[in-house]
């Protein structure tokens, strides 16, 4: 428990009342956003490990039909032709509940009454997120680029040496297809056979280990 001499001294470092009370609010908010990674965590998870097969193979299906789409056609088709779907499909589908059907479709109607304004608490929430990781990825830049840290430098290097080799073998589409394979099955795949592979790992380490030893 705190002494009321402590809580006097904490509340006079506010230069005024009202940042007790914004203080307040950036906590709720920054609650609210925890709360949403978590649960966008939680979201990602099932549809990695398959917890609901129907809705994991609807997003894979989706996935690779956007990357093939756009390893076959250009980029200004893809998004032409998809938002001209959207619009025929979507208008069709209100004519036919409004001439038709002589109703409104409760997602149509759903999304009609829905307020899609974007909250301007989390706006600035992650707008200050992002300007933090923006301003580290400057100084680590900045760093790298200019051998503030010789091993840091000579290991970027190493790194981009070796990308022009696998860029000449593999384009960033192709690269993005195989991970997003590698993310939908690899998961599902050791949580399946998590016993047999700790098993071959531990037996591979101990034959390495001999081997150098």
């Amino acid at each position: 428990m705190s002494s009321p001499d402590e809580v006097a001294g904490n509340l006079e470092m506010f230069d005024r009342p009202n940042d007790i009370v914004l203080l307040g609010e950036e906590n709720e908010v920054m609650t609210d956003m925890d709360d949403l990674c978590s649960s966008h965590v939680v979201e990602v998870k099932s549809l990695v490990y398959w917890h609901k097969p129907l809705h994991s193979a609807v997003v894979l299906i989706v996935l690779l039909a956007i990357q093939f789409s756009f390893l076959c056609f250009s980029a200004i088709s893809i998004v032409a032709y998809s938002g001209f779907l959207l619009l025929v499909s979507v208008n069709l589908c209100r004519l036919y509940y409004h001439y038709i059907a002589k109703t409104e479709n409760k997602l149509i109607r759903d999304y009609l009454e829905r307020d899609i304004a974007l909250p301007k608490e989390r706006i600035a929430d992650a707008t200050r997120r992002l300007t933090d990781h923006a301003n580290d990825f400057l100084v680590q830049a900045r760093d790298i680029f200019l051998l503030t840290n010789v091993g840091v430098s000579l290991k970027f290097g190493v790194l981009l040496y070796v990308l022009t080799y696998v860029g000449a073998f593999f384009n960033f589409l192709t690269l993005c297809i195989v991970a997003t394979l590698l993310v939908f099955f690899v998961p599902k795949f050791y949580e399946s056979y998590q016993s047999e592979i700790d098993r071959l790992c531990k037996t591979t380490k101990e034959m390495t280990n001999k081997v150098m030893s």
